[in-house]
């Protein structure tokens, strides 16, 4: 027996079986890491040789927690796709089942992370992106010869279900939350009520005073899920205005969301207070007032495809899918329009 890599870097030992003339090899992946393992395979085997034991190909039992950081130490990933699968992982995934090998795996336990999540209040988008990067996972092992098949070969994103409108808030629960929130979450409300972007780092928080374009009446946002890395977003004259205001007021200030002077990451804790002191106890979140930006263009009679273009989706069926109710009434309403003459008359 011996350890060698092939040409395309994959560490492997070759072996005789017991009963068996036939060299088998038995692949352990690439790096380092790789390396460490089919060594330790290639001691497994001649201790089993000096003791007398058959020699077999099992190889020692991979958790899925030992092939998640395989995987993330191989894969060539940005650091925001990085840092969002070691965050999923390590909240939902790995307390549950990471130490479990990943033969003992099975559909069912991606399925309690599912019902975990979804316990939690999690949107649909968020739990198919945990369980793809379980799947994504197993399967590079797969590929890799570090597991014998994907347990979760079969899942499949789910899809929203038509006429599953979102729970909007309402111009009474704004108004009690505009008057009980600090100052620089008042200005966030402004800016979410008039742009309608993601409340995120990719797109609220990363919104600068440069990207104001008044030459062009908006400012350019971030799109993550579209194909033009950044998109003119229309602002009404009174915003740009207020814009203006704060950039000749604050010529130093770099973003457009700030706190104390300093860029801002997420804002649930003060959202949070000022929903108690706001008296709501319903579950809201800063990202309702990216469906009341929606609602109301549709509501108005905004065109679908502008919408969507407004919102950043990648298609209009994303948007027709989550705000179908509203767009089901715009039409009623349309219909109120229709004028039908009298054709027997004359």
């Amino acid at each position: 027996m011996s350890i060698h890599q092939h040409k395309d870097g994959r560490w492997f030992v070759a072996f005789r079986e017991s009963g068996s003339r036939a060299v088998k090899r038995k692949y352990f992946g690439r790096g380092s890491e790789a390396k460490v393992l089919a060594k330790k395979f290639e001691a497994e085997l001649s201790d089993r040789q000096e003791k007398g034991r058959p020699l077999t190909a099992e190889a020692p039992a991979l958790t899925f927690y030992e092939l998640a950081q395989r995987y993330l130490n191989a894969r060539p990933l940005t650091e925001r796709t990085r840092q969002s699968m070691v965050y999923a992982l390590n909240l939902h995934v790995l307390p549950r089942w990471g130490h479990l090998p990943v033969a003992q795996l099975t559909m069912a336990h991606l399925a309690e992370v599912d019902e975990s999540l979804s316990r939690l209040g999690r949107a649909l988008g968020t739990r198919n992106r945990v369980r793809a990067y379980c799947r994504a996972i197993a399967q590079w092992g797969l590929d890799n010869d570090l597991a014998a098949a994907n347990p979760f070969s079969r899942f499949r994103p789910e899809t929203k279900r038509e006429g599953k409108a979102p729970d909007l808030i309402t111009v009474e629960e704004l108004r009690a939350i505009y008057a009980a929130a600090p100052k620089h979450l008042k200005w966030t409300i402004e800016v979410m009520m008039h742009t309608g972007v993601r409340p995120g780092a990719t797109e609220l928080f990363a919104l600068k005073m440069s990207d104001v374009d008044h030459a062009r009446g908006g400012i350019w946002v971030a799109r993550r899920k579209t194909h033009d890395p950044k998109a003119i977003l229309p602002l009404k004259p009174a915003f740009l205005a207020k814009l203006k205001h704060l950039a000749e007021t604050d010529p130093t200030r770099v973003y457009v969301v700030e706190y104390a002077g300093r860029q801002v990451g997420n804002m649930k804790t003060s959202w949070r207070s000022t929903l108690r002191r706001a008296g709501i106890t319903r579950r809201l979140r800063l990202y309702d007032l990216r469906h009341w930006f929606a609602s109301s263009l549709l509501s108005g009679g905004a065109d679908l495809k502008a919408t969507s273009e407004l919102l950043g989706h990648a298609s209009p069926n994303t948007t027709l899918s989550t705000y179908y109710h509203l767009l089901e009434r715009q039409k009623r309403a349309a219909m109120d329009h229709l004028e039908i003459p009298n054709l027997a008359d004359g």
